[in-house]
């Protein structure tokens, strides 16, 4: 009785998508689906992609089109508002731009009338003073940037594919995530790179306090692009010859390395914005300088805006056990205690004698 009323169902499906002109290709279209197992619209429906081929022409564009259309019809747009967002953007916006303006603020700090200033400044642009005010305050920097890259860089590959598709294969969207990452990256290394080895903010004179900032911003944005690039096409050479489930155990055992070249980009272009922010300064002055953080800000703050959006962003179409599943998957994959554990177990994994019964 179920199967015969599923057949029913199925058949006054095709009837109201085929009409009476082609009502005569409803017997073929029931064969054929027979034939692949398919004997209600649900399956249908699932199982589309794999059975529109086995379909005929006129159909099978037909039964396409409904499907199309009803996929459309039931597409609802939920529009979701939260004001933290925006705290958090301008929060952001606020101590990406800071920095650049109190360093360009403060560029006439060491001048004198023979580095290019216009008046004495309140020091002078010894070895000590740009230990205190560039050099050591760079190092810290970097200190800091590269443990954020370390604590950030699982969540950052975890929160790209935490909502795939459960019919998308990982090692597909791992793939291209890295593809896209490795091409933004070199792109934006060509142009600190330019960056780097064109005139600095207060030109002919490279020793003043603003262009040592200028130049370290650089060469710190060029060392993270340069391990993001590298770190994404090693990704991709050894994932490409594995299979889906090879695939999985590689990104779950090496979670770090698919997440870092994120992590690495991003603050390598902070880094580009806040030395641009410096080049305006000394090489157009106070006004054009405080313009540009005003900009910057914006850029910063909307930019952060729209990643927190998306990055909140659930997919509706997943189950709630598959949620619940991913949602440990994630606390495991992101924790700092996992990626050690890891690490010591492939180490152990390499030096332990052939066993049949060991599983990696």
């Amino acid at each position: 009785n179920i199967t015969a009323a599923t057949m029913a169902d199925l058949e006054a499906y095709l009837l109201a998508t085929l009409g009476k002109k082609h009502a005569e290709h409803i017997p073929l279209v029931k064969e054929r689906l027979r034939e692949q197992c398919c004997s209600d619209v649900d399956t249908l429906k699932e199982c589309w992609e794999e059975l529109k081929d086995e379909l005929p022409g006129v159909p099978r564009k037909m039964i396409g089109d409904r499907m199309q259309k009803e996929e459309l019809d039931s597409f609802k747009i939920s529009r979701q508002v939260d004001p933290k967002n925006w705290m958090r953007g301008i929060l952001f916006g606020i101590v990406m731009t800071c920095s650049g303006a109190i360093i360009g603020g403060l560029q006439n700090a060491d001048a004198s009338l023979a580095n290019g200033g216009t008046a004495a400044g309140a020091f002078d642009d010894s070895v000590s003073f740009l230990w205190g005010w560039a050099w050591g305050p760079l190092i810290g920097l970097a200190v800091l940037e590269v443990t954020a890259i370390w604590q950030l860089g699982p969540l950052f590959g975890w929160d790209m594919i935490h909502e795939r598709s459960s019919s998308v294969s990982m090692r597909e969207a791992m793939r291209s995530n890295m593809t896209n990452v490795a091409v933004v990256g070199a792109l934006l290394l060509t142009i600190v790179w330019a960056m780097l080895q064109s005139n600095p903010p207060i030109d002919g004179f490279p020793g003043r306090f603003i262009s040592q900032w200028y130049a370290g911003l650089l060469i710190l944005s060029v060392a993270f692009l340069l391990i993001g690039v590298l770190t994404c096409v090693a990704a991709l050479l050894y994932v490409e010859p594995l299979d889906s489930k090879a695939a999985l155990q590689c990104v779950g055992d090496n979670f770090m390395y698919f997440g870092e070249p994120v992590a690495q980009t991003m603050f390598a272009m902070l880094n580009c914005i806040i030395a641009t922010i410096l080049w305006v300064f000394g090489a157009y002055g106070m006004g054009m300088g405080i313009l540009s953080v005003l900009f910057f800000f914006w850029a910063c703050t909307r930019t952060a805006v729209n990643f927190l959006y998306l990055s909140q962003w659930k997919n509706p179409h997943l189950d709630r056990a598959e949620v619940q599943k991913r949602a440990a998957m994630g606390i495991e994959l992101t924790s700092k205690g996992k990626i050690v554990v890891n690490s010591a177990q492939k180490v152990a994994h390499k030096v332990r004698p052939a066993d049949p019964g060991f599983e990696s």
